[in-house]
């Protein structure tokens, strides 16, 4: 172990700096000369690199790609746009995503210098170049036909529509967030039958696209596009509070389209198709009066042309929630971090994620409904579509529940029952379960460990080790834990990963403990 005054540890700084600063501080050093480099993480992973040699100074093209520390073939890659034409490199090193992506052998890919709306003309052709590029130098030949996911808001949106319609024969599904820009406005057969997603805030006044989607969708889903679009009431040029609801159509039309048995070595995988008619559909024009009609495709009652399609039932449910207007009060997770805002209203500092909180099974959550001025009659409680339990007025209107190792992304949302029984869907939460490596389980900064043996555990980097209260093992507050192989006590604080107070010393000094951060 390592003894300094006070923390200076390379890898924390990692996941608070922008991308060049990453790179610098990785001990790389960047010239005019590369085109494609790599910087080793260990246990966090690789990241490599790819400048675009033919951009100048003045208009510089590059995109990062994330691989998870794995030697099995990659299965796909998550690609998150940048903003305006800035950097957005920084995106891999997200720990929810990193965290989604390991789970399903997934990379993560970002970029800086790119125009959104160009993507599908110019961009997308240099896109899949960097991705074969990289896979060329990383000796990862199957990220030449891996297929993708693709994300992003504003101008990064309009790169994943584009992206999405430039190669729909490669992407599961796209996620537009306040989308700046559609092109092309007139995909093909096969674009269409990509499933997409695209939210607008109500008072964006950046990219104000609300009659702009309306339009377009009032063309494609008469063809059969498989996509849907909401207006989120009071919501600007902001994606903290939605990114949640995409981790969700994200896993889903993995599952879906994703064939289980491919061998990415073997080449492009045939995507599986997904029919209309098995999806749902949401009256958009309904969710402004605060009650969506939600029904499934294959008997909607109405006009299904202009409405908004939902690959199943439970997303259909929590998107209602998002496109509710007038909310009937709102829905919490007691101490999980509902993100509304943008970049302005950071997290907070206990946490690592900025979009998703990551939670570790048998954690117990406490469901909130918190009705305001509002009066309710009743108030159901769900997990995706199952009910867990239901309260009624003068009753308490919280459920316990415990979270179970089912899922890797798992939504809880409530429907509240009016003094007039009509029924008001709520903005839910999304949580991200990591049991982690068989029965290991993780706790954010402090790492792997293994539960069997308890009150006694087994750290992965730790060896056994003994924490003073159980319950608050791994929280976000301060805690002590004896450290068997160094027969001391230290103090933890989360924010002080992966350092630790040393109390068998006089005075305490700040140890650097040998941790490895998990997902």
């Amino acid at each position: 172990m390592k003894l300094l005054p006070f923390p200076r540890n390379c890898l924390s700084v990692v996941r608070v700096l922008p991308a060049l600063l990453v790179l610098l501080c990785l001990g790389s050093v960047l010239n005019a000369a590369y085109q494609v480099a790599a910087f080793d993480q260990g246990k966090g992973g690789i990241i490599y690199t790819y400048r675009d040699t033919a951009t100048t100074g003045q208009d510089p093209r590059s995109w990062q790609i994330w691989l998870p520390p794995t030697d099995k073939p990659i299965r796909g890659l998550l690609i998150d746009g940048n903003a305006g034409t800035g950097n957005g490199l920084g995106g891999t090193l997200e720990d929810s995503l990193q965290a989604f992506a390991t789970k399903y052998n997934f990379g993560l890919m970002a970029s800086s210098g790119i125009s959104g709306s160009s993507t599908y003309s110019t961009h997308a052709v240099k896109i899949v170049e960097a991705i074969s590029q990289i896979g060329t130098f990383a000796k990862r030949p199957e990220l030449a036909t891996v297929p993708f996911i693709t994300h992003g808001s504003s101008s990064a949106g309009a790169n994943a529509y584009g992206l999405a319609m430039k190669y729909p024969e490669r992407t599961i599904c796209f996620t537009s967030n306040v989308i700046a820009g559609l092109n092309p406005n007139t995909p093909s057969d096969a674009g269409i039958k990509v499933p997409g997603m695209m939210v607008i805030g109500e008072v964006d006044n950046i990219v104000n696209n609300q009659q702009t989607t309306r339009t377009f969708m009032d063309t494609v889903r008469p063809r059969g596009a498989l996509w849907s679009r909401i207006i989120i009431q009071g919501m600007g040029h902001e994606h903290r509070r939605v990114v949640r609801l995409f981790y969700v159509m994200w896993e889903k039309c993995l599952h879906l389209r994703l064939p289980a048995d491919w061998d990415p070595l073997s080449g492009a995988p045939v995507l599986r198709p997904v029919s209309e008619a098995d999806g749902w559909l949401i009256d958009d024009a309904s969710a402004l009066t605060g009650f969506p009609t939600v029904q499934p495709a294959n008997n909607y009652t109405g006009n299904k042309a202009g409405k908004s399609w939902y690959i199943d039932e439970t997303m259909a449910r929590l998107a209602s929630g998002y496109a509710a207007y007038n909310q009937y009060g709102t829905f919490s997770i007691e101490g999980i971090h509902n993100y509304p805002g943008y970049n302005n209203i950071p997290p907070p500092e206990s946490a690592q994620s900025t979009t998703i909180d990551l939670i570790r099974p048998g954690t117990q959550l406490k469901l909130v409904y918190e009705p305001g001025n509002k009066t309710w009659k009743k108030v159901r409680f769900y997990k995706g579509m199952e009910l867990l339990g239901e309260r009624v007025g003068g009753e308490e209107p919280t459920l316990t529940t415990t979270l179970q190792p089912d899922a890797i992304i798992q939504q809880f949302t409530a429907v509240v029952t009016d003094g007039e029984d009509l029924e008001h869907p709520v903005i839910g939460q999304t949580v991200m379960m990591n049991k982690g490596r068989d029965a290991w389980l993780s706790a954010r900064k402090f790492g792997w460990y293994y539960e069997g043996f308890a009150p006694w555990y087994y750290h992965a980097d730790l060896g056994w080790i003994f924490p003073s209260d159980e319950a608050k093992f791994g929280d976000a507050g301060g805690y002590y834990v004896f450290y068997w192989d160094a027969s001391a006590w230290y103090y933890i604080y989360s924010r002080w990963m992966p350092w630790g107070v040393d109390m068998s010393k006089n005075p305490a000094v700040f140890v650097e403990l040998p941790i490895t951060p998990a997902p």
